[in-house]
């Protein structure tokens, strides 16, 4: 795995550990999916990579993030959105001392690129990135 992922940038305490790759592939394009997790250990919160390899495993793009302010990633899971025709990568979040409600936070994975797209509170709604 260390081979294949190589160097990644120091999260907010240690280097993100792997948690999941997903293979994907639209129009005979396969490409792999790397994400790594990094969970609270203290305030600020949790941080993730995201790794993007195409079918020979040559890093295509790599994204580095912290996920919020006093949430900590919990679990992941890749789906197709239809209405965004693209992969969307979905971070489950819990809170973490009085952290902000947010519940999911969407990525899409397309184009050799990462998206944000959302975030979403308990109930679905969605939630402003600055809090507002």
């Amino acid at each position: 795995m260390n081979r294949v992922v190589g160097a990644v940038p120091k999260g907010v305490i240690t280097e993100p550990a792997p948690w999941h790759i997903w293979k994907i592939g639209r129009n005979d394009l396969r490409r792999y999916v790397a994400l790594l997790g990094e969970p609270e250990i203290v305030v600020p919160g949790s941080s993730a990579c995201v790794l993007l390899f195409d079918g020979a495993l040559k890093r295509r793009g790599s994204w580095c993030f912290q996920t919020g302010w006093r949430i900590d990633l919990d679990r992941a899971s890749l789906e197709f959105a239809t209405d965004l025709a693209s992969d969307v990568i979905v971070l489950h979040m819990v809170r973490f001392i009085n952290g902000r409600n947010v519940a999911k936070e969407y990525f899409a994975v397309g184009g050799d690129r990462l998206r944000f797209v959302r975030m979403e509170n308990e109930k679905g709604e969605a939630v402003q990135p600055n809090g507002r």
